[in-house]
C-alpha cells in the first residue's frame, strides 16, 4: 500500500507540472483564467504519461543502486553474503532494464514531445545558437551566451536531428529562431544539468550492463573491482 500510494501521489504531482508544461483539456475564461474542462483529459495528457514514465524508472534506478550497492557492501566484507546475493541480483537486474528504459522508449519519446512543443529550451539544453540543417549533438563544451557558440565543443555530427526528427538531414531550430526575451533566463545552468543528468544516465547503463553480463557468466559476485564501482555509482546517484 505504501508503494501503490507513493506511486499514485507521484503520477498526480507529475500531472500537475505536465499540464504547467502543455496545457491541454481547459478553457480560458473571461477574466483571463484558465479551467481545466476535463478530468480525464487532464489524467491523460501525452506530456504527463511520458514524464511520468521517465521519473518512476529514474526512481527505481535510485533504489536498484541502494540495493546492488548494499550487496556489493556485503560481499566486499564477507558479511551476510546470502544476503549480499540477493540484493546484487535484483538490484542489478532491475537497475538495468530500468536505465535501459530510461533511455529509451521514456527519454527519447519525451526528448522528442519536448522538441516539438518546447523548441527554445531544447536548443537550450543542447546549446544549439544556430539553426542548423543536421544539427549535431554536442557530447562537451561550455556555453557562450553572448558570442553564441560553445567553446572547446565535442561533438557528434548529425546526431541532434536524427533523435529528435529521425533523420540526420533534419532542420533543427537553434535559439537565433527565437525572439531573445524568450529564451531561458538562465541557459548554462540548463545546458550543464541536462548534459550531467545525460552524462550520468550513460555511466549508469554502462555499469548495470556490465554487471548483467557478469551476472550471467556467474562472475558479477568475485569481481572485486565491479563491486567497488558499484558503491561509488551510489554516492554519485545520491549527488545527482
Amino acid at each position: 500500500m505504501v508503494f501503490v500510494g507513493s506511486w499514485l501521489s507521484g503520477f498526480f504531482i507529475i500531472v500537475t507540472d505536465a499540464w504547467m508544461q502543455h496545457p491541454v483539456a481547459y478553457t480560458r475564461l473571461a477574466d483571463g483564467s484558465y479551467q481545466v474542462s476535463s478530468f480525464s483529459g487532464l489524467l491523460l495528457n501525452p506530456w504527463a504519461l511520458l514524464q511520468y514514465a521517465h521519473n518512476m524508472s529514474g526512481a527505481v534506478i535510485t533504489g536498484t543502486f541502494v540495493m546492488s550497492a548494499m550487496g556489493a557492501f556485503y560481499l566486499l566484507n564477507r558479511r551476510f553474503e546470502e544476503y549480499g546475493r540477493i540484493f546484487l541480483r535484483v538490484g542489478v537486474i532491475g537497475g538495468f532494464i530500468c536505465s535501459v528504459l530510461q533511455i529509451f522508449p521514456t527519454g527519447d519519446l519525451h526528448g522528442r514531445y519536448l522538441a516539438k512543443h518546447q523548441p527554445i529550451t531544447t536548443a537550450a539544453m543542447e546549446g544549439l545558437f544556430q539553426t542548423e540543417k543536421g544539427a549535431p549533438m554536442v557530447l562537451m563544451g561550455q556555453p557562450d551566451v553572448e558570442r553564441q557558440r560553445i567553446d572547446n565543443p565535442l561533438v557528434v555530427n548529425k546526431v541532434l536531428s536524427f533523435l529528435v526528427y529521425g533523420t540526420t538531414e533534419a532542420q533543427v531550430q537553434g535559439l537565433n529562431a527565437f525572439p531573445r526575451e524568450d529564451w531561458p533566463t538562465n541557459i548554462p545552468l540548463l545546458y550543464f544539468a541536462y548534459h550531467i543528468m545525460a552524462g550520468l544516465g550513460t555511466i549508469f547503463i554502462a555499469v548495470m550492463s556490465l554487471a548483467v553480463l557478469l551476472l550471467w557468466r556467474n562472475k558479477l559476485f568475485e569481481t572485486r573491482w565491479l563491486l567497488w564501482i558499484i558503491m561509488l555509482c551510489l554516492q554519485i546517484r545520491r549527488d545527482g
